[in-house]
């Protein structure tokens, strides 16, 4: 009920309201109604996936980037991530509740590891929250090490190499 998520909110505020004397009570209300406002701004971006999903399979490939243009003006790489977020997060529904959408966007991109995106999981559910600098360090400390990319010869030693005579 809306009454039960207005408190499970209001438990959740960290910020010392008390330090704001007679303004703490409405700034306080404000805070509650930003973070339902938050709350189902990320919903309509899994519902958004789940309906580009359902679209997507219907149409041929041709007609998708065409429907996506003329009905939303949505690049493909936008509509990708939408529908990557409601794939990924779909059994997550109260998780996506309390992370950005800009956390939703990086832990959708297919190159994140389901490591990082389980540690995001795992520490908004115990309450932490989350930042975008937080996603992006979690990321990388999951991703595979990179191999070092080949060392390319000094000038003078292509010079020797090719020793070239006239």
């Amino acid at each position: 009920s809306a009454e039960t998520e207005r408190n499970e909110i209001s438990a959740a505020l960290r910020y010392d309201y008390s330090q704001l004397g007679n303004q703490a009570a409405a700034v306080r209300e404000h805070a509650i109604e930003i973070k339902r406002n938050e709350r189902r701004a990320n919903d309509a971006v899994v519902a958004a996936g789940r309906h580009l999903l359902a679209v997507k399979d219907s149409l041929t490939h041709g007609q998708w980037g065409e429907w996506l243009q003329t009905e939303f003006h949505m690049t493909d790489r936008t509509a990708q991530t939408l529908m990557t977020i409601a794939t990924k997060f779909v059994a997550k529904s109260e998780i996506i509740s309390d992370l950005s959408q800009t956390v939703l966007g990086l832990l959708a991109a297919p190159s994140v590891p389901d490591a990082a995106v389980a540690v995001v999981v795992e520490r908004t559910q115990a309450g932490e929250r989350v930042t975008v600098a937080d996603a992006k360090r979690i990321i990388a400390e999951h991703k595979p090490p990179q191999p070092p990319a080949p060392r390319q010869p000094a000038d003078a030693e292509l010079v020797r190499k090719h020793d070239y005579k006239f």
